[in-house]
């Protein structure tokens, strides 16, 4: 690991302490082994960018990061404000059930959300640095009723690390 991902780790779990501090409630997400990174990349079929097999070796098993947290391998931070699926389980039904004209591009990770399942955010694993790229999702018109799918993909950062920089190194009054 380069010294600057080492600090950018040490500045997540700093603030993930500092959390855990100010919400009695929060829920704790200890780190998962090797092992099971492993047999999450089995189930996706790619494997992990490298910074995210850190993240849940090293720091939690999701529930820290921006918008509505990192999403959990398994057994910690769930999809839709912990109420939802893991990753695996997330990527699987953006594969499978959304209803896109094409298919899901294979290693278009979602890893955070934002809004309650309106906006996603996905990791490019099939890229270097793993760019972040947000899809918005509307299925309804302005009168609540289900309506067409549109989507909007933008990339947000370059790089994965880039995302998370931007998060945990701006003030606390203004991280989200």
């Amino acid at each position: 690991m380069d010294e600057k991902t080492g600090v950018l780790l040490a500045k997540i779990r700093q603030i993930i302490a500092a959390e855990t501090i100010e919400d009695a409630f929060e829920a704790d997400y200890p780190p998962v082994s090797m092992a099971e990174v492993q047999a999450a990349e089995r189930e996706l079929g790619f494997s992990l960018p490298e910074l995210l097999k850190l993240l849940y070796t090293e720091v939690a098993n999701g529930g820290f990061g921006p918008y509505d947290r990192i999403i959990a391998l398994e057994e910690g931070w769930t999809a839709n404000n912990n109420d939802g699926e893991n990753l695996v389980e997330l990527y699987r039904k953006f594969k499978e059930e959304l209803p896109f004209e094409r298919d899901w591009p294979d290693g278009l990770l979602p890893i955070c959300e934002a809004g309650g399942n309106d906006t996603v955010f996905c990791l490019d694993t099939s890229r270097y640095n793993s760019p972040v790229v947000s899809i918005k999702l509307d299925f309804f018109d302005e009168e609540g009723e289900r309506e067409t799918l549109e989507v909007v993909l933008t990339e947000e950062t370059s790089s994965f690390q880039n995302w998370l920089e931007d998060w945990a190194f701006m003030s606390d009054s203004n991280r989200k």
